[in-house]
């Protein structure tokens, strides 16, 4: 208390004699007064001295003022405080500099002190962690997160208009353990301890299709356990909290409507049956068509255009972007079939085509048929048409595929893993495969450990090209030994190995004998399910 009236004291002084200044606008205030701009957080003012301070002549000398009184001087800038009268204010509050370097400080909001030092100036933290705060630990917390240093319009200068129960009740033992140490302990990890007043998390987690924070347990991650400006807990604003993650979905210049009003206008937060987490309160059926038409009308002239299609077994998604688009009727344009824009290419009356199934697509893609018939393997997939995984009008995915190569292939193919390969979710499936057919079995670019080496091998220069960094190996000479010892065996008869007694269907070691090219149970991707390397090791290495 007694720094408060030092400092008080100090700043209500307002008026100070000052040397002999030729022109104040042209002084360089830093020459005498150097230690003001030391802190690494510098008031924004501080450019310009004369934005707080005056010169006058008093008596025949030179004076120097400060512009007006303290807070009104602060307001002047700082004009989101004008109507703290109409709230409860901290008892400090207007006197900025209890809390504040007026000019620099090494500290954020360029504070005084850290906190909670600074609020330790003058509120006892032993006692309110007794009174206030049910003994749990808070010498280590950021007070600001829960209090308003300024002024509320709730008791306790509680931020928020929305309070968990048990926060606003003092229940803290709810969810709180009690505590020896600096860190809070929870009675239980993640949804566990939600779920236990939340039962209703338990049953969307059965859910087809779960959001991955929901998934992995992860609710503070959306929510503050204890209080909120917003609805439903959220750290932000409904659509400002989704953009932290999902930061491409209004990266363009026409925006969907719904949008605006929040992601929640067509999905759902937690889980959902239908793909992409969509709404199933406002879809008549599975097919998306519905959702689309609970704000959009299925009327004839819609229809003519898209040549009198049944619309609701369209899929609009596919030629349309749900959330935004640089191009007109938020059309998808980042890959177009050139044929697009002349439907009679393909189609005869209406939406029947002038030739059935791949024979359509060959009609123009005679080469892609021709390679068909040289491939050693091909993927079966060709088998069910084009179709499968191409749409032959528009896409938000190169070449006109109906999705992300992830998408599409794990239609089929497994990609549920805890650590999935990044190249995957960066470059997609086509980085080591060809989708349609090829030389190698399972239609890999490479064979062997050629194609992991293409990225991984510690001389090579993919990553310039890429701009992403891969993790690196060196190997010796041959190729055949380095990794992840310098011994080790990378290529080669296991079988011949010392001291090595491995499956018996491991006849070669490759860099799949011990690493899983898709996905595993750690950032290493090891295979077997293995989560570390000595569970790994024992595979072969038998104790």
């Amino acid at each position: 208390m007694a720094l408060i009236l030092i400092l008080f004291i100090y700043f209500s002084i307002i008026e100070k004699p000052h040397p002999a200044i030729f022109e104040a606008e042209k002084t360089n205030c830093k020459v005498c007064h150097n230690n003001v701009f030391e802190g690494k957080m510098r008031h924004m003012p501080l450019e310009s001295c004369l934005s707080c301070h005056k010169f006058e002549k008093k008596d025949g000398k030179d004076i120097t003022k400060i512009a007006k009184e303290v807070p009104a001087l602060c307001f002047d800038c700082h004009k989101e405080f004008l109507n703290y009268k109409e709230n409860k204010a901290h008892i400090v509050f207007e006197e900025c500099s209890n809390c504040h370097n007026f000019h620099s400080s090494n500290i954020e909001k360029i504070l005084q002190k850290e906190l909670p030092f600074l609020c330790e100036d003058c509120h006892n933290l032993k006692e309110l962690k007794e009174k206030n705060h049910k003994n749990q630990p808070i010498q280590g917390t950021n007070c600001i997160g829960c209090h308003n240093p300024h002024f509320s319009k709730n008791e306790k200068l509680l931020k928020g208009n929305f309070f968990h129960k048990p926060f606003i009740e003092l229940s803290c033992d709810g969810c709180h353990n009690k505590t020896l140490s600096k860190k809070v302990r929870l009675k239980a990890e993640g949804s566990q301890l939600c779920s236990a007043c939340h039962s209703n998390l338990d049953l969307e987690l059965k859910e087809n299709y779960l959001h991955t924070p929901f998934k992995e347990g992860r609710c503070v991650k959306c929510h503050n356990p204890h209080l909120s400006e917003e609805k439903a807990l959220l750290k932000f604003k409904e659509k400002d909290l989704c953009l932290l993650c999902h930061k491409n979905v209004i990266d363009k210049k026409n925006i969907h409507m719904p949008l605006e009003d929040g992601c929640l206008s067509c999905h759902k937060p937690h889980s959902s049956s239908k793909d992409f987490l969509l709404s199933k309160d406002i879809m008549e059926d599975e097919k998306i068509s519905s959702l689309c038409f609970s704000c959009h009308s299925a009327d004839e002239s819609l229809k003519t255009k898209h040549r009198n299609s049944n619309l609701k077994d369209i899929k609009c998604s596919i030629c349309h972007n749900p959330h935004s688009s640089d191009g007109k009727k938020l059309l998808n344009e980042n890959s177009v079939h050139p044929v697009f824009e002349d439907c009679e290419s393909c189609h005869s009356e209406g939406v029947k085509t002038i030739k059935e199934g791949n024979e359509l697509c060959f009609e123009c893609h005679s080469d892609f048929k021709e390679n068909l018939s040289s491939f050693k393997f091909n993927h079966s997939a060709i088998d069910y048409g084009c179709l499968t995984c191409h749409t032959p009008h528009i896409s938000n995915f190169k070449p006109i595929l109906k999705g992300s190569e992830k998408r599409i292939c794990g239609e089929c193919h497994q990609f549920d893993f805890p650590f999935e390969h990044k190249v995957i979710s960066l470059f997609g499936c086509t980085s080591c495969h060809t989708p349609h057919g090829g030389s190698n079995q399972k239609f890999l670019k490479k064979e062997g450990n050629d194609l992991c080496l293409s990225c991984h091998l510690k001389e090579t220069e993919i990553e310039k090209k890429l701009g992403v960094k891969f993790p690196k190996i060196k190997l010796d000479d041959k190729m055949e030994r380095g990794h992840p010892t310098i011994s080790h065996i990378v290529k080669g008869n296991i079988k011949k190995q010392k001291g090595m007694v491995p499956p018996k269907d491991m006849e070669e070691i490759t860099c799949l004998s011990c690493h899983n090219p898709h996905g595993g149970q750690s950032n290493n991707l090891y295979s077997f399910n293995k989560r570390n390397q000595n569970e790994l090791c024992q595979i072969c290495h038998i104790k």
